[in-house]
Parts: structure tokens; sequence; C-alpha cells
């Protein structure tokens, strides 16, 4: 059987509450693909566990049910979980990018697009479906060499005791998605870098040494903060496996200048405490690496002093699985006011110290978790 051909039977199931887009789609896609189509979010949890398409084009806001709705659906139920889905919304805010992400979505795409867009997503996405997961499984088997080799690469407090930080580092899993890098850019001034990969499987685990390495390819004097995450974003989205997707934060200090630049790429934000100030939130807006080409970013900076601290975190220390936006808040809050409260001990003491009060204070899963300390 030819490639084409193999693509041609490729089902591909569009979801939108206006007749008129279904048939948009239906146009630029059925002389490719065999397409199903449903009106409506209950339509197309119907459809799709009836006929189990090999991808989904799911509009975000539809009455009723909506995209989100149809989406939790499908993963809840074990026929439809491994079923690609790429969102389609004219609502282009980050926020719900990253809903659509951390829900398993494998792409967002922002009305209007074009039809060419359409058509090569749709076609890098059904070619980089896993036929064989039985593979990962049987993997699964090396998780401590991945476990060990993990702790090689990451950096610590006593490598490079000139930037200052202090690091809790706690992976669910023998080998974790989470991950962090500090870097020495010049003899003043040093990147602090925390990211949390999509999943937790094996395919995760091995992800983060090679983002270690694209990092560290653009971390250069002449690269601010920006221009590094732009820079990675573009490698990640060339050299990593489609559907990969990570949130991350990466923050620069000059520690002779005081100049402090953080850049948030859909991570949570930083918490700042200035020696003998209250904590405070950096929240900054961006979005997340590896699932769009084009990406944006609001970067904050500051002027810091001598005693001051940032932190730096996976939401694995301020969440739990099924938790509110609201829960979520209330875990910065009280991570914000653990880091204060402990304030007096060394930055390294004050990681674990923090770790060990919230994590025994979260019930239900956990995600992995990093905390980086930072003292200027």
């Amino acid at each position: 059987m030819s490639q084409a051909t193999a693509e041609k039977l490729a089902r591909i199931l569009i979801v939108d509450d206006d007749n008129a887009n279904i048939a948009l789609l239906e146009g630029v896609l059925k002389d490719q693909y065999d397409v199903l189509s449903a009106l409506g979010g209950q339509a197309a949890v119907d459809l799709a566990k009836s006929e189990l398409p090999d991808l989904i084009l799911l509009d975000a806001m539809m009455p009723k049910v909506d995209g989100f709705e149809v989406c939790q659906s499908l993963q809840d139920d074990p026929a439809t979980a491994d079923i690609p889905i790429i969102f389609l919304s004219a609502d282009g805010d980050t926020k719900n990018k990253v809903r659509a992400l951390d829900m398993g979505a494998i792409d967002y795409m922002t009305k209007p697009f074009d039809h060419n867009e359409i058509l090569a997503r749709t076609k890098r996405h059904l070619k980089s479906r896993d036929p064989d997961r039985s593979t990962v499984a049987e993997l699964n088997a090396k998780l401590g060499q991945i476990h060990e080799a993990q702790q090689w690469l990451l950096v610590s407090p006593q490598d490079l005791p000139e930037a200052g930080f202090g690091v809790n580092f706690l992976p669910v899993n023998e080998a974790g998605g989470d991950f962090y890098d500090v870097l020495a850019i010049t003899e003043e001034t040093f990147g602090y870098f925390v990211a949390d990969i999509s999943g937790h499987d094996l395919a995760a685990s091995f992800s983060t040494s090679a983002i270690k390495v694209l990092l560290r390819q653009y971390v250069d004097p002449a690269y601010s903060a920006i221009e590094t995450i732009k820079h990675l974003n573009t490698a990640i989205n060339s050299a990593m496996a489609g559907g990969m997707h990570l949130t991350a934060c990466y923050a620069i200090l000059n520690r002779q200048s005081g100049q402090l630049q953080v850049v948030s790429a859909g991570h949570p934000p930083v918490i700042y405490i200035a020696a003998g100030g209250r904590p405070q939130i950096f929240d900054t807006n961006g979005d997340v690496l590896g699932a769009f080409d084009d990406v944006t970013f609001e970067p904050a900076g500051r002027t810091v002093a001598k005693g001051d601290r940032f932190f730096i975190y996976s939401d694995g220390l301020i969440e739990t699985a099924g938790q509110s936006p609201d829960d979520r808040t209330e875990g910065i809050r009280r991570l914000s006011q653990a880091c204060y409260d402990n304030r007096d001990l060394p930055i390294a003491s004050t990681v674990d110290t923090v770790c060990s009060q919230l994590l025994t204070d979260l019930s239900g899963d956990r995600d992995d978790v990093v905390l980086l300390g930072v003292e200027v």
C-alpha cells in the first residue's frame, strides 16, 4: 500500500457547532482523508466512541457541551483516550491554549487559519502517532538507568556555588518529565531554568537531556532571556517528536548590576521576596514551547539587591489532579507564604523545608516537583 493510499484511509472527525465551518474543513480535507463530521459536542463524543477516528479537529467554543468537555470525556474513556485532538478556536488566549494542551490535545490552531496550514498540521500529527505503544512499556524496565542519567545531568549547588541557589527535585517515577538547569553565562551572570515536559512516561524522560543540550546552545551573553527562549522553541519544534510540548521559566540574573530578567512559557509565576519585604508574584504571560511555530512572551524585569530571593517551581508543588483554578491560586499563595516563613534559613535549607512542609499537606495524586530558589 502506498503512503498516499494510507493517508487517504486515515479518518478525521470534524467537530463544530456551525455547518458552514464544517463544510469549509470538509472541502479542505476530503480529497486526502476519510472525513466524518459532528454538529455539536455531544454528537462528537458519541461519534468518536463509535467510529474511533484517527484524528479529531475540535472547535473549542460550542454551546451546551464545549470542546474542553468533549476532550475530557474522550480522555476519560480508554477506548478514545489516545485519539489525537487538534483544537480550533477564534480565541487565542494563552490560558486556553495551555488548558487544551494540558488536557491532552496535541495542537491548538487559532481561527482564521490557512487551508495549507490545516493540511500540513493534520499530516504532521497523523505521521507522529506511535503505532506500537508496547515498545514504550518494554522500555520502562530501563527507568532506573534513565534516573541515574538524569541525576548526572542535573547541576548541584556544590557544582556552581557562585550561582547562589538551592534546589529540590522530586520525580514521581524513577525518571520524571520535570527538570531544571543552572548555567554560568559570564562571571557575573547566571541563567536559571525550570521546565515541565508533557507526560510522565519514558518519552518525556528521554526529552530532558535533549532539551538541556538545546538550551545550552542558545545561552550566550549576547542573548536576552526572551531571545534564548524563542531560539529554544524553534529548536524544539525542529528536533522533538510531534505532540511534545513543555512549560518553562527562564531567569537571567546579573549579580554585579542586580538586573533580573524573567520569561515564562506557560509556566507558574515566579515568587520574589525582597530582603525584609513580603512575597511578590511575577505573573508573566507566554506560550508553551514546542506546540507553536510563532510564540509570544511578556518578559518581566527588575533591579534586585543583595539578600533578595526568587523561586521558580513546577506545578506539582502547588496543585493536585482535578484542582480548580482557585485551588491553584491558593497553592501559589501557600508556597509564597512557606518561602517567606523560612526566609531566615540558608537558601538550600529553605527549599528543602518548604518542599517537606507543602508535600505533606498536599493530598491526592501529585506531579513531579522542582523547587529552585536563588539568593542574590
